[in-house]
């Protein structure tokens, strides 16, 4: 017999194409922590992942493969970086992380934007959603003078017209 706790939880923000500080990339990383009869207990797990739009139903957005942690150790955090492609709104998001062992059908450990404001309303939105509107600049020149290429110019013609008078 073991239980299970989350040990920490965090998310960081990675790609904002067009700045309006809602983010197609982001990371979630936790530290599952095993206790049992045994020190540096061993446990293999995965999680289900989840995302909650402005307080909204959690909608399934990733499973994660197997992975194995010992004890309460620092060592064996586990990151899951996502990008969203389509289907996300621009808005902000809430995390849940349900934890199962392998071989066992219940969760064993969850940790949600509830207990944790490293989950709590992330500013996320699709990839369709991110996007610079491109705009294409055509610059135009023609040939001018300036005021003072046409004041020397101007003198110039002068003093030629005084020289043929004089």
């Amino acid at each position: 017999y073991h239980s299970f706790a989350i040990f920490d939880a965090s998310s960081r923000l990675f790609e904002d194409f067009d700045y309006d500080g809602f983010y197609q990339t982001f990371s979630v990383t936790f530290d599952v922590d095993v206790f049992g009869a045994y020190l540096n207990e061993r446990a293999d797990l995965f999680a289900e992942l989840y995302l909650s739009r402005n307080g909204g139903p959690w909608v399934h957005y990733y499973t994660t493969g197997v992975f194995t942690i010992y004890g309460d150790s620092t060592q064996d955090d586990y990151e899951v970086l996502t990008t969203l492609y389509s289907g996300y709104p621009t808005d902000h998001y809430d995390v849940l992380i349900d934890v199962y062992e392998v071989g066992y059908s219940d969760i064993v450990a969850t940790i949600s934007a509830d207990e944790t404001d490293g989950l709590y309303a992330l500013p996320l939105e699709s990839s369709d959603r991110d996007h610079i509107d491109e705009v294409i600049v055509v610059e135009e020149s023609g040939g001018a003078f300036s005021v003072f290429a046409l004041l020397g110019l101007g003198l110039l013609a002068a003093a030629r017209k005084r020289d043929k008078w004089v």
